[in-house]
């Protein structure tokens, strides 16, 4: 496998490298600090973990994860014993 996902559209989430079983990714840093895959094409088995963990590439089954839901309190002193209040 040359490259799991196009640069632009990583996030730079290490999921990919943490899921190889060749230890065959690794996260090379570019000139902004922004973390990439790099393959190791030696150490490679195409067995496609990568590309199956990646949150981007697989938005649709992460969809549930991806939801975020927020609440306050009306109430001014329950927010500021609240553990972000």
């Amino acid at each position: 496998m040359e490259k799991i996902i196009d640069r632009i559209r990583c996030t730079g989430c290490t999921a990919c490298a943490m899921i190889c079983p060749k230890n065959a990714i690794i996260i090379q840093k570019d000139n902004e600090g922004f973390g990439y895959p790099i393959i190791n094409q030696k150490k490679c088995i195409d067995c496609g973990l990568c590309k199956r963990t990646c949150p981007v590439l697989n938005t649709e089954k992460n969809a549930a994860i991806n939801k975020c839901y927020v609440a306050y309190a009306k109430d001014s002193k329950m927010s500021a014993g609240a553990s972000s209040g």
